[in-house]
């Protein structure tokens, strides 16, 4: 995608990152009309990129949702074609659970080494700046913010390699640890997760008392 979404690919991101949406939420997000909103949603729909839900409530007449189908998720980024969960499964069959720890903490690896390079700094505004920017390169989608204490929220609203870390759950849990490595000063504190059913991933590092 180029800096400048369209329409359609601002859409797609929109419903990514708030889930099921309707048409007025949607408008929300774009200066242009509703009606002209409206087209470019039912071309996604026509596309498969987006399903319609019809909501019955009990006064007043229904109302509809739009969300991503599968087809509409997938095009985000994602690693699982370099990472395949049949790949997985089938080296755990031959060779046992221990071969799937050692290809996972392998690749854990080469992200701690890639993260770390780029968090070569002693400034804990910076060095998670970097962060956010390296995830966000390599599709978790992420968006920061910083309370009035100066500690930073992280959400990832897309996970690259979900199907493999719902099935193998240390892949989470690992992960955490890497960044818990880099923040090796700050606490590091899951409070949502995509594998759980969560609509993103949120971190909160907590700011390193010496850079109070």
């Amino acid at each position: 995608m180029s800096n400048q979404l369209t329409v359609k690919e601002k859409l797609l991101k929109v419903l990514k990152k708030n889930g099921e949406q309707t048409i007025k939420q949607l408008t929300e997000h774009f200066s242009i009309s509703e009606i002209a909103l409206r087209r470019h949603v039912q071309e996604l729909v026509r596309e498969e990129f987006v399903v319609r839900q019809k909501n019955h409530q009990e006064i007043g007449r229904p109302f509809y949702t739009y969300m991503l189908t599968d087809k509409g998720h997938d095009t985000f980024p994602t690693h699982e074609r370099a990472m395949s969960l049949e790949l997985l499964e089938d080296l755990e069959e031959l060779y046992g659970e221990e071969a799937v720890t050692a290809v996972l903490n392998k690749w854990l690896e080469r992200e701690k080494s890639l993260l770390e390079s780029e968090a070569d700094t002693d400034n804990f505004d910076e060095k998670v700046k970097r962060i956010a920017q390296v995830r966000e390169e390599l599709g978790y989608m992420v968006e920061v913010s910083k309370t009035e204490e100066g500690d930073y929220t992280l959400k990832h609203y897309n996970c690259p390699v979900f199907t493999v870390a719902c099935a193998y759950n240390q892949l989470c849990k690992k992960e955490m640890k890497v960044l818990g490595s880099i923040f090796s000063e700050s606490e590091v504190e899951t409070t949502s997760m995509i594998t759980k059913g969560d609509n993103y991933c949120k971190l909160k590092i907590r700011r390193p008392k010496y850079q109070s």
